[in-house]
């Protein structure tokens, strides 16, 4: 395996290491993206599953449990949603 130049100039010179860079912060992003998709997503999950357990036992409700839950509701929304200016 061989080792990537340290130095910025020597990327931008070298196309092939200047695509492996590339790809390398590609993976990444995406692994950061799943990362923080699944991590809402279980939250979402939990809370609801919170909130019928205590409801089920009659019991109080937490507002910060809900608000919790709404956080990463619209943050899973928010992360989802396609953009305004995207062709997609």
């Amino acid at each position: 395996m061989e080792e990537e130049p340290k130095d910025l100039a020597l990327q931008s010179a070298d196309p092939k290491v200047s695509e492996k860079v590339s790809i390398r912060k590609l993976e990444l992003e995406a692994n950061i993206y799943n990362s923080v998709i699944i991590l809402l997503g279980i939250s979402v999950i939990l809370v609801i599953c919170l909130v019928t357990y205590l409801a089920l036992h009659e019991k109080v409700v937490p507002e910060g449990i809900i608000a919790i839950g709404s956080a990463a509701l619209g943050g899973l929304a928010g992360i989802l949603a396609p953009s305004p200016g995207s062709s997609k």
